[in-house]
């Protein structure tokens, strides 16, 4: 993409949680291009909520643009931390360029 010379069209900033139990969560954001839209990963924090498990490097999320108006984050195994109580947020930076 090369967004370097063009333009920004609409920037927005979300978080995404996954709770515990999760390997999943959804936040819906206003409708953009697909082809013309970059997601920024700013960061996350996991926190043990009790039960089993502490926070890993398996736990850690990527991101990604669903559709027009959603913005997924899944942890980085695919899996729910084995069951543990581990919850996450990821905070994104969605931005949308003219050309």
């Amino acid at each position: 993409m090369a967004y370097i010379n063009t333009r920004i069209k609409l920037l927005q900033y979300i978080t995404v949680a996954i709770a515990s139990g999760n390997s999943i969560g959804t936040q819906a954001i206003t409708g953009v291009h697909l082809g013309k839209t970059i997601l920024h990963k700013l960061g996350e924090t996991m926190s043990h909520g009790g039960g089993g498990g502490q926070p890993t490097l398996s736990n850690i999320t990527r991101i990604s643009l669903t559709n027009s108006t959603t913005v997924t984050a899944t942890r980085a195994n695919g899996q729910n931390s084995a069951g543990s109580a581990i919850d996450g947020v990821v905070g994104v930076l969605v931005e949308e360029r003219y050309s």
